[in-house]
């Protein structure tokens, strides 16, 4: 219905001929559908995939979960000295060592690690730096994740102990001269074993160099171009091995405080055995209703994708991957989610070119959360039009200001919103709106999806 009506036509119009469009919006006092334009178009949604993430996080783990790292002392300990290993479990905390919380913090993490120890009166390890990976041995790919995400800092992994939202930044100097290549300056944080083949040159006035490589390697290729004249110019990248960069960190730290650990650093696949009473402490993450406000807020991927493996068991066979995806739509569709045995999901962010979903199933999972007892926790995560996160500056306008909770999702060929508004009339609805392959500029699109759903709040 009401395909002619509420500035459908002008918005189809606007996105370009052979674009494939989706957009509903529900009245959720009614549950009445009072805009809708090919609602069941099964349409790549980018990082409104994340709705559908945090959404079940809520349900399935629900509010207050949190991931655990633990630290254990292995041997004995006499004279200040501890017999054998140091030993940290990760437990797939992604947020260890971010910047994003004040609690996860390398300095705050460090600082409690060393007090412990030394809590404990050790001052030395005679054995070596454990990191015990058997949370997940060996993470595999998502399916669909494009070559040239993997080596970028948006595409990184998920680990077992990931650190440093699993980032670095790359430091290029410039010459002068257009078409000329870059030079690799140095790393934040260091990276010693890695090596870099810059093949980026000067020749843009944005950034468009992008680094290739994959989780493991100890070589990395850098492609594309950066402002002619840069010095020590920014590039980030994805972390080869973040468990290899929280060990050597960790150590300095410790070395800091005076703590010497003698052994080297190993970086283990299999179960370590500890004993429960040689815990030296424990590091919890955020809690969940945090890190969503992240996740929907920021458009966080590496979150998003931590959380939606903390869905499912370790598997040691097929894809962990598949089995997390797998349970959220058993659940979706068990809550009679219309349209949600027909979602395709790859991962947790949407960075997946092969995810598929309608709006319609988008909107009734939007309504689901409404009216339930999570409505609070699951829209106070939303970015707010005019005000926060990525919607900060669209709905800018007085008379839309702070009436948008939504989610944005974009890639390449596609430019998605999804989420909840309140009408001038007092009216909270739900909407979604997904465009693929428009004609139209990336920016053309999104100004067009603005003013569509400020008509709404408008009019409706």
């Amino acid at each position: 219905m009401a395909q002619n009506r509420n500035g459908v036509d002008d918005f189809l119009n606007s996105v370009g001929e052979g674009a494939s469009v989706g957009l509903e919006v529900i009245d959720l006092s009614s549950q009445t559908t009072v805009v809708s334009y090919c609602p069941e178009l099964q349409l790549t949604p980018a990082s409104l995939t994340k709705l559908i993430t945090t959404a079940s996080a809520i349900r399935l783990l629900g509010s207050d979960f949190r991931f655990r790292t633990s630290v254990y002392a292995s041997g004995v300990v006499a004279g200040g000295t501890c017999t054998d290993d140091l030993v940290v479990v990760g437990g797939g905390d992604p947020s260890l060592g971010s910047s994003l919380f004040a609690s996860s913090r390398s300095d705050v993490v460090f600082n409690k690690i060393s007090s412990a120890i030394l809590s404990r009166g050790i001052s030395s390890f005679n054995g070596d730096l454990v990191i015990d990976l058997s949370y997940c041995p060996v993470m595999p790919y998502p399916a669909g994740r494009s070559w040239d995400d993997l080596g970028n800092y948006y595409g990184a992994l998920p680990a077992a102990l990931s650190y440093r939202e699993n980032t670095f930044s790359l430091l290029l100097d410039a010459p002068v001269t257009v078409g000329h290549r870059c030079s690799v300056v140095g790393t934040e944080p260091e990276l010693p074993d890695v090596v870099f083949d810059c093949w980026a040159v000067a020749g843009s006035k944005h950034d468009s160099a992008y680094i290739y490589g994959v989780p493991g390697s100890t070589f990395m290729q850098v492609q594309g171009a950066i402002p002619p004249g840069s010095r020590k110019f920014r590039v980030k990248g994805a972390l080869p091995s973040p468990p290899a960069l929280f060990a050597r960190e960790l150590r300095s730290a410790l070395q800091a405080r005076g703590i010497a650990v003698s052994g080297r650093i190993r970086i283990v696949n299999q179960s370590y055995p500890v004993q429960v009473s040689n815990c030296l402490c424990t590091i919890d993450s955020p809690s969940l209703s945090q890190m969503i406000a992240v996740i929907n807020g920021r458009s966080h991927n590496l979150l998003a994708d931590h959380l939606l493996l903390a869905l499912a068991p370790a598997v040691r066979a097929g894809s962990w991957w598949d089995a997390a995806t797998n349970l959220v739509l058993k659940y979706w569709v068990e809550q009679q989610v219309d349209g949600a045995a027909r979602w395709k999901l790859y991962d947790g962010s949407g960075l997946s070119v092969f995810s598929l979903l309608s709006v319609r199933s988008l909107n009734e999972l939007l309504s689901n959360m409404h009216h339930s007892d999570d409505a609070d926790l699951f829209q106070s995560s939303l970015a707010v039009g005019g005000v926060s996160g990525t919607l900060r500056n669209l709905w800018t306008d007085d008379a839309v200001r702070g009436r948008v909770y939504a989610k944005s999702g974009s890639m390449t060929g596609v430019i998605g919103y999804a989420g909840y508004f309140k009408t001038h009339k007092g009216s909270m609805c739900a909407f979604s709106v997904i465009v693929n392959h428009s004609t139209a500029s990336a920016p053309i699109v999104r100004k067009s999806i603005e003013k569509l759903v400020s008509q709404w709040i408008l009019s409706l």
